[in-house]
C-alpha cells in the first residue's frame, strides 16, 4: 500500500484512469459523500482549510483499522492506471493494471470532511 498525505484544495478527489481523454467526471451531489462515472468516482474529503488528508492506493489489501467502506464500483481503465487525482495537484498515487475495467473500493473515517482515504483496487479486467 502507499500512502501520502496532502492538503486537498477543494476537498474532492478523484479516482480514474489519468490518460483517459475520454473520462467524465461526475457531478457532485449535495450531502453525498461520493458520486461516479463509468470512467471516474469522486469523493468529498476535508478540504485544505480544514487540514490535511491521509490518502492510500492498494491492491487486494485489507481496509486499514478505522475505516468503512462507502463505495465498490467499476471504473474504465483503457490504459491501464487507476489513479488518485485531484482537480488542482494532480495524480497523487497510481497503480498500473490490465487495460480494460477495474473493481474499486472506497474507505474513509468519516462521511463527511474525511481526513483518511482507502482506494483498493479489488481486481481489474483486460478489455471488456
Amino acid at each position: 500500500m502507499e500512502s501520502i498525505t496532502v492538503s486537498v484544495h477543494h476537498g474532492i478527489l478523484f479516482i480514474l484512469d489519468p490518460a483517459n481523454a475520454g473520462v467524465l467526471i461526475p457531478e457532485y451531489v449535495d450531502d453525498q459523500p461520493v458520486a461516479s462515472t463509468a470512467s471516474c468516482i469522486s469523493v468529498v474529503v476535508q478540504p485544505s482549510v480544514d487540514g490535511d488528508v491521509e490518502v492510500s492506493l492498494g491492491f487486494r489489501e485489507a481496509a486499514p483499522t478505522g475505516l468503512f467502506r462507502i463505495a465498490l464500483g467499476h471504473i474504465a481503465v483503457p490504459h491501464g492506471t487507476v489513479a488518485v487525482d485531484t482537480a488542482d495537484e494532480g495524480v497523487l498515487l497510481k497503480r498500473t493494471v490490465p487495460a480494460g475495467r477495474a473493481t474499486v473500493s472506497i474507505w474513509v473515517d468519516e462521511l463527511r470532511g474525511s481526513t483518511r482515504m482507502f482506494v483498493n483496487i479489488e481486481g481489474a479486467l483486460g478489455s471488456v
